[in-house]
This record gives structure tokens, sequence and C-alpha cells, in this order.
């Protein structure tokens, strides 16, 4: 049976639920992992263009309604961000609660953000040239080397758009909804391919996003010891 997700936005702390996202909103996408998580998709531009309406990192999660906490959320508690020495956001982090109140926010769909939320819609056009920066891990991914990099790796790889009925520029995943997601792997339409290690590997950590052009005025966040990641792609399996 196919897996139904929900983009789900907490404070940096996670003590609150800020937002969240139905995929039917949003002219008709799909629900499924795979329906949705492509790069110019206006269910996940939104995503990304409230969170660039906060003054801090919001805590994301693209959950899916067959995660569970033995499964995908108590393993979590041996993730390098989850160690209290390495967390630079907040100590003590209740993974847990933060977990079981995603799944409330899912159930009653409170805090729904539509697209005609003026945030969304004032962020929109950038949304799609942005780095993304998790302060836990203290990475980063860049949405404009990742594109070029699996641009890059489709030619190498021999791109035949004859097959694929789309061309090498075009149906490019999403790198936020793989990072963050909890689920996948237990549903038709989860995601399969490149790099499953690092599917989750930001899920429920607080994550900035930042317009690539705006560096000049950010250029604080340039400093210090942050991993760039955009060269790790994802591309499904043929």
């Amino acid at each position: 049976m196919g897996q139904y997700y929900t983009p789900i936005l907490f404070t940096m702390t996670g003590g609150r639920a800020i937002a969240s996202f139905s995929s039917y909103d949003y002219d008709n996408n799909g629900a499924k992992l795979m329906e949705h998580s492509y790069l110019r998709n206006n269910l996940v531009a939104s995503v990304v263009a409230f969170m660039m309406s906060k003054d801090s990192p919001s805590t994301v999660v693209w959950l899916g309604d067959y995660a569970e906490l033995e499964d995908d959320v108590l393993p979590l508690k041996d993730h390098y961000a989850f160690r209290s020495e390495n967390n630079k956001c907040f100590s003590n982090r209740d993974y847990v609660k933060i977990f079981n109140k995603a799944k409330g926010v899912e159930e009653r769909r409170s805090h729904i953000i539509y697209p005609d939320n003026e945030s969304v819609k004032e962020n929109l056009p950038l949304a799609g040239d942005v780095i993304f920066y998790n302060h836990m891990t203290r990475q980063k991914l860049s949405l404009r080397e990742y594109r070029k990099n699996v641009i890059a790796h489709r030619a190498l790889s021999g791109f035949d758009a004859s097959k694929t009925g789309y061309s090498i520029y075009h149906f490019i995943v999403h790198p936020l909804p793989l990072l963050t997601s909890l689920g996948n792997g237990k549903g038709g339409g989860d995601y399969h391919g490149l790099n499953m290690e690092w599917v989750g590997a930001w899920a429920l950590h607080a994550i900035e996003a930042i317009p690539e052009d705006a560096l000049a005025a950010n250029y604080f966040r340039e400093k210090g010891n942050w991993e760039d990641i955009s060269g790790i792609i994802f591309e499904e399996n043929e």
C-alpha cells in the first residue's frame, strides 16, 4: 500500500508545531514521497518558502504515516546530532515527544499552511535557490550546487532522454523531503535509489533556509565548520 507524507515544521527546539502542509492543497500533488519530492514542485517550494520566513531554524520532519517510534525514531538516540556533546542548538532534545506531537499534527491537520499564505507567496520566488544549514550537524547543502551535481551525474551515467521521457534537467529529486523523512521504505511510492543511508539523516533537526544570493549579508554562516554535503545526490533507481 502507499504511504502518505505530511511535512511538519516545529520551532527550533521542537517545543511547538508551527506549520503542516497537505499535498492535496498544492495543485493536487500526490501524498506519496516520490509523487512530490522534486525541484520546482510547488508543495516542496512552499515548505522552503515558509522556512525562509522564520527568524530562527525550524525543526523539520517529512512524516510518513507508517513511521513508528521503535523503528524510525528511537534509533536516532545514537545519531551524531542527538549526542549532547555534539548538539549545538540545545540540550536534552526529546525526540520521542516531538515525534508524538508530529503524529498529533498529522492526524488533526492543525497549523495548516495553504498556498495563499503571505509568507509562502513572499518567499516562493527564492525557494528554489537556497542553502540549507543544519544547525545540529553543522552541515550545509546548496540547491544550486546539488542540481549541478545531479546533472553531471546523469551525463556521466549515460542519461538517455528517449528512455526516461524527460530531459536531463527535469524531475530532479529535491533533497529536503528525503533528508528529513521518517518512514521511508515501508510503503509504495517511497524512495529507492542512490544514497539510501542519507534518507532521514536530517529528520527532526533544526534547519535554516537562506537564499543563495543573500550570503553576502549572512556571511557569518560561512564561518566555522560547516560540512558541505551538496555532492550527496538522490536519484531514483530505474
